[in-house]
């Protein structure tokens, strides 16, 4: 037998054996597997920074709390990820009570959102785990809870009902004004098969209790809060306050680099500048992602950082390219060579710009100072090539075309020099079915490609060719556009 299925054997003879029909399952096996606290705590904290952060289910939770349509919380989970999701996505810090607070600080009326915990935080050695630990909740967290039914309904949801410690007091609740609502997943199962025998105890001495079948917890506080009128917030909503953060601590990072002085002020600045690096990386993954508006303003943080930085303006400039800005673009590539003459980066990026507004001159002038200053920048080949079909200059066109062949190492920089050797070459009569042959070979293997077509369809449009020769130039170039990120 398998080890996990003697596991599995095993666990069900230990339950079977060992535990009357109405015991909690979690303190049972709590007790069995890690019998010191300090176990416990480390087992717990483990699986929460395994997990993936909050639900959209308990930020639609934190949101109906933020604006008072559920005032407390009270859970017995160890985890802080209700917390989590008030910091993350509402910029809002709700009252946490845990075993430390003291009674008389307890103030449930008051406006802001409350969580209580009712056995302890994980984070706390004296968190309740074992079935005799949660026979008792610590007198605190009692008052709280009691406080908490007098003054409010209570919705249980994902909650079996088996240990003492809190049943004890809902026992003896009153709550004449508000009503108890258990909610209970219980699937195709019999909703009562599902509760606890104290659940069912605590239920049948109550005249307003209710119990409500739910598809569960998630469904639940997202219908809740659409009923209620909650919306939770939006991407924009965050990203605007994540900017409005990030813009407020490089003020103050800039202010104390003004004032200090000494090995301080060196200390300051060399942490500015990794935060440099580390932002401008942020754009880029912005960039690929297609996240152009946000690449901008991520480049333009850096830029005030760094103002004598040419790789922020080169960068800022290729995301208002890929926005269709091309003289914004133009200006910020112009920054960048004026703030590093030689970086050639700029230089291909801004033909590229020239050439989408139709200044091919200008545009070959910067391909070629380009090349001039790094004979390795393929970008400039490849665009080159591209630009020499505009000026009727196929031959030149074969050259670049040749020279990416020849430099290239990826699957996609030889797809593109393939392409444009067969259009080169068509256009001068040359044989093309050696070429043809490897192309359509790598065509058919999986790459991506971020080639912009714009100005080869351009090309195709207005250059004058027989029905037979447009057809085929075609067919070549949608063979690379069938790789193109995002298809």
């Amino acid at each position: 037998m398998e080890p996990d299925a003697e596991f599995e054997e095993w666990a069900k003879y230990k339950e079977k054996e060992e535990m009357d029909k109405d015991e909690d399952l979690y303190g049972f096996w709590f007790e069995e597997v890690c019998r010191l606290p300090k176990e416990r705590m480390n087992r717990i904290q483990k699986i929460i920074e395994e997990g993936e952060g909050p639900s959209f289910g308990l930020i639609s939770l934190a949101s109906m709390m933020s604006e008072g349509k559920i005032p407390v919380v009270l859970t017995p989970n160890f985890d802080d990820l209700l917390y989590d999701a008030f910091y993350l996505f509402l910029d809002e810090t709700p009252l946490k009570i845990n075993h430390d607070a003291l009674a008389p600080q307890f103030r449930l009326t008051g406006e802001r959102p409350t969580i209580i915990k009712l056995h302890g935080d994980y984070l706390y050695r004296n968190i309740k785990n074992t079935g005799e630990e949660r026979e008792h909740l610590e007198d605190n967290i009692e008052e709280a809870l009691e406080k908490t039914l007098e003054e409010y309904g209570l919705v249980v949801v994902g909650y079996g009902g088996r240990d003492d410690s809190i049943m004890n007091v809902l026992k003896k609740a009153h709550n004449e004004d508000f009503g108890f609502f258990w909610c209970v997943f219980a699937e195709n199962e019999d909703v009562m098969d599902k509760l606890s025998e104290k659940t069912k105890k605590v239920l049948n001495n109550k005249e307003n209790a209710y119990i409500v079948p739910i598809d569960g917890s998630e469904q639940l506080f997202n219908t809740l809060a659409e009923e209620l009128g909650v919306n939770p917030p939006t991407g924009e909503e965050i990203r605007e306050t994540a900017e409005y953060r990030a813009k407020k601590l490089e003020r103050k990072l800039g202010k104390r680099i003004e004032e200090s002085s000494g090995e301080e002020k060196e200390a300051l600045k060399e942490f500015k500048s990794k935060s440099k690096f580390k932002m401008l990386e942020k754009g880029h993954e912005k960039l690929r992602d297609r996240d152009f508006e946000g690449a901008v303003d991520t480049f333009t943080r850096v830029i005030k950082l760094d103002s004598n930085y040419a790789p922020a303006y080169n960068d800022r400039g290729s995301s208002l390219f890929s926005m269709g800005k091309y003289e914004e673009a133009i200006d910020d590539y112009d920054k960048a060579i004026e703030l590093d003459p030689d970086y050639a980066p700029s230089y291909a990026n801004r033909g590229l710009a020239y050439s989408r507004i139709g200044k091919y001159e200008k545009a070959l002038e910067d391909y070629n100072k380009a090349i001039d200053i790094d004979p390795r920048n393929m970008k400039a080949y490849k665009n080159r090539a591209e630009l020499y079909l505009f000026l009727e200059k196929f031959d030149e066109s074969l050259k670049d075309s040749q020279k990416v062949l020849e430099s290239s190492d990826e699957k996609k920089d030889t797809a593109i020099g393939l392409m444009l050797s067969i259009i080169a070459k068509k256009m001068l009569g040359e044989e093309v079915e050696e070429n043809e042959e490897e192309y359509r070979e790598i065509c058919e293997k999986d790459f991506k490609t971020n080639w912009s077509f714009e100005e080869l369809d351009s090309w195709l449009k207005s250059v004058n060719l027989d029905a037979d020769k447009r057809g085929y130039l075609e067919e070549i170039v949608n063979l690379l556009r069938e790789h193109i990120e995002g298809n």
